[in-house]
């Protein structure tokens, strides 16, 4: 039944949902969990000792736990990300971004230690709440200044905070507040159900936030294309008239007229602009060389070879003018 959910519920795509929820990948998972809920049911409250108390979820209190449960390992999730975003802002070569992610472990891990203290003296709401806090507090400065100020003490800044924060909400807390409200022969099924509700989230996650990315995305080539410019202005050529002037002169004297026949320059004077033809139908090829270069290309060296593909349709389209 479990595996149903989270199958069918990993593979909607949250922007299309009508499209995606009548897909073969998905509604027949959530069919047959939707088929399996009442026989688990049923099964649970006939049960002696049931592998999920169905108590928790008429009980507030636990059910306000179950919920956090999902809200952190939902945001445990976006930590996937957080490689990618070092890379990208901070212009680092493929597969180095993960090296921040030691950040996130190193000060949830201090943190993790300070909650055990922290819960006897104040309480799993009080390390709750602060936990959430310095979260929120490091995602807003992780958009509001790391990302538009992609410097490493911004980025690294932002991971701690996170790291941080993420330490007080995972684990201690939720697994005290559990423990709070059941009893004690019951401390195994309870810690179960966290986890359960938390893996829940930790599946939704990706699928969602891969989603707004995709969703994003896929504006980007069109976006991009019609930023780019339609042609090329040509700067002014010192002489250029001068020279023109003067081989037409040579060709109009009778000395020269027999020799220069049938010879041309090119127009130099009628290529004020270079029109830019990206629509693939042209004569003009990329060389595979640089091509190759395109397809293991990162963060640190697109730049280059962007500008060497530039240089490669500006030249190739010059000749190709002057043939």
């Amino acid at each position: 039944m479990i595996l149903s959910l989270l199958y069918g519920l990993k593979n909607i795509d949250y922007f299309d949902f009508v499209a995606t929820f009548t897909s073969t990948s998905v509604y027949p998972y959530l069919l047959a969990f939707l088929a399996l809920l009442p026989v688990f049911v049923f099964v649970e409250k006939k049960a002696q000792d049931p592998v999920l108390n169905l108590k928790y979820f008429t009980n507030r209190r636990l059910l306000v736990t179950l919920t956090v449960s999902f809200a952190a390992g939902f945001v445990l999730m976006g930590i996937v990300f957080i490689p990618q975003f070092c890379e990208n802002s901070l212009k680092m070569p493929a597969g180095t971004g993960g090296y921040f992610t030691v950040i996130l472990a190193l000060l949830s891990g201090v943190s993790a230690m300070m909650s055990g203290r922290m819960l006897d003296k104040f309480g799993a709401i009080k390390v709750l709440l602060l936990g959430f806090a310095i979260t929120i507090l490091g995602s807003l400065y992780l958009y509001f200044f790391a990302a538009p100020n992609p410097t490493v003490l911004n980025v690294v800044l932002s991971l701690m905070l996170l790291g941080f924060g993420l330490g007080f909400t995972m684990g201690a807390p939720t697994n005290y507040m559990v423990m709070e409200n059941i009893e004690d022969r019951e401390a195994s099924s309870g810690l179960a159900a966290v986890s359960l509700i938390r893996s829940i989230g930790t599946t939704i996650a990706p699928a969602l936030m891969v989603g707004f990315i995709a969703h994003a995305g896929a504006s980007v080539q069109t976006n991009i294309m019609d930023t780019l410019p339609n042609e090329v202005k040509m700067p002014s050529l010192p002489y250029v008239e001068e020279i023109s002037s003067e081989f037409e002169k040579l060709k109009a004297n009778p000395d020269f007229a027999d020799k220069l026949e049938g010879v041309d320059i090119a127009k130099y004077l009628d290529m004020d602009a270079i029109e830019i033809n990206m629509s693939g139908d042209s004569d003009l090829t990329i060389p595979e060389e640089l091509v190759a270069k395109f397809q293991t290309s990162d963060v640190t060296s697109i730049t280059a070879i962007t500008k060497e593909l530039a240089y490669c349709l500006l030249s190739c389209n010059l000749t190709f003018n002057n043939l």
